[in-house]
């Protein structure tokens, strides 16, 4: 069974904006906001198969992961950007597909910790 703060790290997240509970529900409803539009430019940059592009939604997700402390996500984002960077599309295609998984598992401590700080924008 897999531990939550290896998905999200709400201590480490509060403590990365030394407790500013504002702060990071701020930087939480734009983790949410931007995740999703980077998303879909990584399965675009997939389709076309635009490396340089993919690389680049994929460093956006990876540094915003880390300022969530969403550590599994930061760290498939971080695969994802090293297959584009690589020029392995077809290394891309997988690390994308773990890295859909990964957010998908983020989603419910996401929403607790969105709600622990009160993000009304989340």
């Amino acid at each position: 069974m897999e531990r939550t703060s290896e998905i999200l790290d709400g201590p480490a997240a509060l403590a990365g904006v030394g407790g500013d509970r504002t702060f990071l529900s701020e930087l939480l409803g734009i983790f949410r906001a931007a995740s999703s539009t980077l998303l879909d430019d990584i399965r675009e940059a997939l389709v076309k198969g635009d490396l340089p592009a993919l690389a680049n939604a994929a460093h956006l997700v990876k540094v915003t992961a880390q300022n969530v402390a969403a550590g599994r996500v930061y760290a498939a984002a971080a695969l994802l950007e090293k297959m584009a960077t690589c020029g392995e599309l077809e290394g891309a295609r997988q690390a994308s597909l773990r890295l859909e998984e990964e957010m998908n598992y983020l989603k419910s401590p996401l929403t607790a910790l969105a709600n622990a700080v009160g993000c009304s924008q989340c």
